[in-house]
Order: C-alpha cells, then sequence, then structure tokens
C-alpha cells in the first residue's frame, strides 16, 4: 500500500513518475505560486512579522528574501499531506515513491515563482532614484535592465516580450537552466562521495525520510508519534503566531517563537557584543538529530565571534559605525561586512581545498568512482563521466554567455571560477550538510572574484548576477540520500526534477505576466511594491557599492584565516575529528540566536537518549523532528492563506 522500502543494492521495478505525482506538482504550480507571487506583491502583515522575528529585524534584503520564501516553504508539508488524503479519497493511497517525489520536487515547481518577477524588480531598480542618487545609475548595462526611453516602453506595454525586456529576462533564464543542469550533475557525484562511499549521517534529510515512510504508510512504527508530534506543533503554531498574526493582538501570543534579543543588557559595557536566543520550536528540536559535538562547535563559534569578537571589533575601530540599541540582527550584518565575511570566505576556502591537498589520492578517486541508481543498475565510470561531461558542457557555456556580456573580464579566470569553485565548494557543502542540519553557503564567492581579478569597470558588479556559481548540488545529495531511503531510482529522481522544473518555469512565467497585464508593478494595487521595493533597493544598491569599494573583502584576513582553517584540518584530520571545520563555518554563517537554541535542543535530546535508550532514541527523534515542522508548517500556511485574502481587501474598489 505505502510502496517498498529498498537498500541501495536492491532492484526497483515500480516508477516513482505517475500521473498521480506529475499532477500534485501541477497543483502545486497553478495553485500555491500564484500565491507566492501575489504575496510577494501586496505584502502581509502577518508573514512579514514572521520574517522579521526570525531575523532579528536587523536585514534589509534578507527580511525581503524570507518574505519572498515564508509561505513557499511552509506549504510543502501541507501539500504532501493533501496530495495524500485526496488519493486516499479516491480510494489508492500513495506510494512512498510517489509520496517523495511530491516532497522533493514540490520546491522546484514554485522555486521558480521569482524568475520572472526579478528582472521587474530589476527594471524598478534601474530607475529609481535611490540609484540615481548613489550614482549607480549611469553604470547599469541594458542587458541588466532598461532606462529611461526603454524603461517607458516597457512600462507602458507590461509585458517581456518587447525589445528592450528581452535580454533582461532571456537571459538569466538560461543562466538559472544551465545552474540547474550542473546543480544535479555536481549533486550526484556529492551523494555518490559522502552519502554512499563515506556513510554520513545526512540528519535532515534521513528525518524527512523517516516522516515520509510514516505518512506513506510504508513504516506503521512511529505513526503515533508523528501525530503526537504533529499536534505539538500545531499548537505551538497557533499560540505563538496565528494568534497574535490574525488578531493584531500581541498579548495573545502565548508561547514564544523567534528572536528573543538580549543585547541590550551587554552593550552597553561591552559596545558590540550581541547575545540572543531563538526559541522558536521547530529550531530546538532540530537539534534532536545533531551530533551534540557538532552543535557544541557551532554555538561556540556563534558566541565566540558575535559575542566576545564584535566587541574587540568596536573596540580597535574595525567596525566604525557600531551604534547602540540595533540589536543581533543588524549587529550581525553589520559585523559580517566589516569582518566576518572576510574570515568566512578564508575558512571555507580552506574547508573545500584543503583536504584534498592533504589526500591527493582522493581527487583522483572523486573523478573515477563510478556512480549507479539506488537499486545498483547500470552504475559504472560511464555515467559518473557522462554526469562530469554534463557539468562541464554547461558551466563552460555559461562562462561563454557572461563573456559576450563582459568581454573584457579575464576568461580564464571566469573558467576556473565557474568550473573548479563550483565543484569543490559543492563538496564542501555537501559534507557539511552531511554532519550538520544543512550545509553551507560559501558567502559573497563571486564577488570576491571580480574584486581580486583587478577588473575595474562597473558593469562586472551587475553582470555577476549573470555569472553562474553553482552550489545547490549539496541539496541534490541531500535529496538522493532521502530517494534512496525511499527506494526511488536516481532516473527516476532526474526525470522529476526535470519534469517540476518545466512545469515550474512554465507556471511561473504564466502567472507574472498575467499579474503584470492586471495592473502596473508597482502601483497600489501591489502595495508591497510601495512600502518594500524601496527597501530592498536602497539595499541592494548599497550593497553592491560596498562590494564595488572593496569594503567587504580584507585581503589579510582572508589569507590568515586560510592559514588558520589549514591548521585546523590538519589538526582535526589527525585527531580523527574532520566535522571540525564544517561545523566551525556553518556556526559562522548561522545566527547565534540559532546555533544557542540548536544545542539546547542537542542537550535535550543527550538526556533523552540516556533515559529512553540510545537505539529507541536514535529511531522516534527525527520523527518528532518531522512532526514538529509539519503542524507547525500547516499552521503557518494556512495563516498566510487567511493573511493574504485580509490583507488584499483594502485594494478592492468597495
Amino acid at each position: 500500500m505505502g510502496g517498498k522500502v529498498s537498500s541501495d543494492s536492491e532492484v526497483i521495478e515500480e516508477s516513482a513518475i505517475t500521473w498521480r505525482t506529475i499532477s500534485a506538482l501541477v497543483f502545486a504550480a497553478a495553485v500555491v505560486q500564484p500565491l507566492i507571487i501575489y504575496l510577494t506583491l501586496v505584502g502581509s502583515p502577518g508573514l512579514i512579522e514572521l520574517s522579521l522575528i526570525g531575523w532579528g529585524g536587523g536585514f534589509g534584503l534578507g527580511y525581503s528574501v524570507a518574505i519572498f520564501t515564508a509561505l513557499g516553504s511552509q506549504i510543502l508539508w501541507l501539500v504532501v499531506i493533501l496530495w495524500t488524503w485526496i488519493s486516499r479519497m479516491f480510494g489508492r493511497e500513495l506510494s512512498l515513491k510517489e509520496t517523495f517525489m511530491i516532497y522533493a520536487f514540490y520546491p522546484s515547481t514554485v522555486g521558480t515563482s521569482m524568475l520572472f518577477l526579478i528582472p521587474i524588480f530589476r527594471l524598478y531598480v534601474a530607475n529609481s532614484i535611490i540609484v540615481e542618487e548613489l550614482g549607480l545609475a549611469a553604470h547599469i548595462p541594458e542587458w541588466w535592465a532598461p532606462r529611461g526611453v526603454d524603461a517607458e516602453i516597457v512600462y507602458r506595454a507590461r509585458g517581456f516580450f518587447v525589445r528592450p525586456m528581452l535580454l533582461p529576462v532571456l537571459i538569466p533564464l538560461a543562466v538559472t537552466i544551465l545552474t540547474y543542469v550542473c546543480d544535479l550533475s555536481l549533486g550526484l557525484f556529492a551523494y555518490q562521495r559522502y552519502a554512499v562511499e563515506e556513510k554520513l549521517d545526512f540528519p535532515a534529510a534521513s528525518s524527512y525520510a523517516r516522516g515520509l515512510m510514516i505518512i506513506s504508510g510504508a513504516e506503521k512504527r512511529g505513526s503515533n508519534i508523528l501525530m503526537s508530534a504533529a499536534a505539538i506543533g500545531i499548537a505551538y503554531g497557533i499560540l505563538s503566531w496565528l494568534l497574535p498574526s490574525l488578531t493584531g493582538i500581541k498579548v495573545l501570543q502565548l508561547l514564544p517563537r523567534g528572536i528573543t534579543d538580549f543585547t541590550y543588557l551587554i552593550e552597553g559595557k561591552f559596545p558590540g557584543a550581541s547575545f540572543g536566543i531563538d526559541f522558536t520550536l521547530g529550531l530546538l528540536v532540530s537539534g534532536f538529530v545533531v551530533p551534540l559535538k557538532v552543535l557544541a562547535t557551532m554555538a561556540i563559534t556563534g558566541i565566540a565571534a558575535y559575542t566576545i569578537g564584535n566587541h574587540y571589533l568596536v573596540k580597535y575601530g574595525i567596525w566604525p559605525d557600531w551604534a547602540p540599541q540595533y540589536g543581533l540582527g543588524w549587529n550581525f550584518a553589520r559585523s559580517q561586512l566589516y569582518w566576518w565575511t572576510s574570515v568566512t570566505i578564508g575558512l571555507a576556502l580552506a574547508a573545500a581545498l584543503v583536504p584534498l591537498a592533504l589526500h591527493p589520492k582522493e581527487v583522483v578517486r572523486l573523478f573515477t568512482f563510478p556512480i549507479g541508481s539506488s537499486a545498483g543498475v547500470r552504475s559504472g565510470a560511464t555515467r559518473g563521466y557522462l554526469f562530469l561531461c554534463i557539468f562541464l558542457a554547461s558551466s563552460l557555456i555559461s562562462v561563454l554567455i557572461f563573456h559576450l556580456l563582459i568581454p573584457g573580464f579575464p576568461i580564464l579566470l571566469a573558467i576556473l571560477f565557474v568550473v573548479g569553485w563550483s565543484f569543490f565548494a559543492t563538496m564542501a557543502s555537501a559534507q557539511a550538510s552531511g554532519v550538520t542540519f544543512r550545509g553551507f553557503w560559501v558567502p559573497y564567492a563571486k564577488e570576491s572574484m571580480i574584486y581580486y581579478s583587478g577588473y575595474s569597470a562597473p558593469e562586472a558588479w551587475f553582470g555577476k548576477d549573470f555569472l553562474m556559481f553553482s552550489q545547490g548540488g549539496s541539496a541534490h545529495a541531500a535529496s538522493l540520500k532521502m530517494a534512496a531511503m525511499c527506494g526511488v531510482k536516481i532516473s527516476d529522481y532526474i526525470k522529476g526534477f526535470l519534469i517540476a522544473s518545466t512545469i515550474g518555469m512554465a507556471f511561473g512565467f504564466i502567472y507574472v505576466s498575467l499579474f503584470w497585464k492586471t495592473a502596473p508593478i508597482p502601483s497600489y494595487v501591489y502595495q508591497f511594491t510601495l512600502t518594500g521595493w524601496p527597501i530592498m533597493a536602497l539595499e541592494m544598491s548599497r550593497w553592491t557599492k560596498w562590494l564595488w569599494t572593496g569594503v567587504i573583502f580584507k585581503t589579510n584576513v582572508i589569507l590568515a584565516s586560510i592559514a588558520i582553517g589549514a591548521a585546523i584540518v590538519t589538526v582535526t584530520e589527525l585527531l580523527g575529528a574532520p566535522w571540525v571545520l564544517i561545523s566551525i563555518v556553518t556556526g559562522l554563517n548561522t545566527l547565534p540566536s540559532v546555533s544557542i537554541i540548536q544545542l539546547i535542543g542537542g542537550v535535550v535530546g543527550f538526556f533523552l537518549s540516556r533515559r529512553l535508550g540510545r537505539e529507541r532514541w536514535r529511531e522516534i527523534a527525527p520523527i518528532i523532528v518531522v512532526g514538529v515542522l509539519l503542524g507547525d508548517g500547516v499552521v503557518i500556511a494556512l495563516g498566510s492563506a487567511l493573511s493574504i485574502v485580509f490583507g488584499s481587501v483594502w485594494s478592492l474598489p468597495y
């Protein structure tokens, strides 16, 4: 009824690609995508608040990105449950493989919702008075966004099929497709190395796979635990967000959610120091499935950097514009600008490259191991080389596009970055995903390459948006780990991704075009374009100028961090703890409020494992995590839909 669970060595005859999985993906694109697009245009007080309490209120672009993605991520489990229920109503339950396909590729269908909205936002930015005042307008190329008379033509037509808008739409579309191809190819390599060869746990992926097994009926044990945890998640979502969000009455928030910021208690005596705890229940329980040593390393790193380290950045004048009462989120972002991003770049380079230098045979093995399906079918070096060739071809095509846009930029450097750094950064991120609850993203990699290239023409800072940097392979590696646990063949996984991406792009184009034809963007009909887009344009322009002038890049700090990272890797490899530097980099990239609550969750999990037994706890912990996230996500998804409806009534003519 739920499908047979299979290991990598079993032959799976049944296909995961069925009319039911395809119809579920079409449903996600047809129903969820317009909600996400509409949300980004009109805004939602409830979701804006949700994103702010999650980020500490200190970000401009970060806060906007949170709004863009909040509804799409939270509604995922709701779609899975809805389609499971619909299938049962028609007399046949979804198999485990079908359930996995819906869960895994729903993000691919709704994630493209921003692809066609971003060119409209760039059109707004290019013609904004903010860009004019910052002196950036004259440097904006026509292939990034039309300006002046061309912009007026586009605004009158309100469509993509006008000459000035063709390049700003087609170029990012081409680069996105090439990135998808590279991500998938590299994901297959990373999966083979870290899930199959090194047998890393991939805590998040393994937890979600267990949840899917129970929801689909493939695994009966644990269903009561999942439902109980989901009930807790539902109650938490209602009491921590839904009631105060829909009513606007703050005292109805009966349970804590988001960051409780204690920075104001310590910054008077220690300027720059930041501290807070994010009491979101989902973050707490995520600590149940990550090794305690990893969580401790992440939390210690965050406290050392953003509490102790930030104070010394202010004390020695490295962080010149610090001011009190801005809070944890702001301090996190600004201290990264002046110091911690350079540290992270150096440590990430060491984490990605030094292990390969210490073990050169690993580099050879990386390019020679065979890749096969989850059932062991058609394994061999031929398939591995095929994926490598696909990655090389697509990445080189993306370099050619960048070269045509900016012919003066050193093309060999672009090739080295797009091909070489994409590959090794993906490997490092996949390893992080294998030992922590998520991978890490190497910050400002493209910007670092452009800055240190010596190329000074300003158009490079706009061209970076069209320079491919593939690091999404780590997410594919984790999903392939789930696929193997759910008995899904690699060939079905590839087909599912291609189908979902195609469906998502098609619906994304249709819906954005319809919204644009319905009313101008920006306009009063889409409220957030008048209230939120100016903030986003300001933050985007300011960061572009900071990157352009090199404020964010400190060469001596990057080089010193590479040396320190190399030393850490060398020592920890000898001690048998290669996870240490990955955990440190992840801790630097994570708000300390998040790593602290995850550590608390890890400690709680440790004592529960002592009480219940280690094996029993390892069995039920992932189920608890999925259940809480499922219940909380369902509440937020339903509440978000209500918030959108209530928030859009104001624009009706009556």
